[in-house]
């Protein structure tokens, strides 16, 4: 699936643009009625953009100092022309969000 998407889009991250090396990432559509979460499609990005994709994990690799998160929140701010309060809300209500539907089968 990696190498078909790669060949329809080119070795190069899909949110940044950034070329090189880039990460399959499966992209879910959860629906908030059903609590049933879909499979919709895949994009190619990344090490830094897949990296906020995962930001939980990357926060865990970050307190255990097998990650250094300064420069993906600076790649994050630049893509998004944002701060990284933003970054701060932004992951909050994200979070927000994983809680509300974690209640649910």
């Amino acid at each position: 699936m990696r190498a078909q998407r790669i060949r329809e889009k080119g070795e190069s991250c899909e949110i940044c643009g950034q070329k090189g090396r880039v990460h399959l990432h499966e992209i879910w559509k959860y629906d908030d009625e059903s609590y049933v979460q879909r499979l919709v499609g895949f994009q190619l990005l990344c090490d830094n953009c897949h990296s906020i994709k995962h930001f939980g994990r990357t926060q865990t690799l970050a307190a255990e100092c097998k990650l250094d998160l300064r420069p993906i929140i600076i790649h994050f701010c630049k893509v998004n022309n944002c701060t990284p309060e933003d970054l701060k809300d932004h992951w909050k209500s994200v979070f927000d969000v994983w809680k509300e539907r974690s209640q649910h089968q």
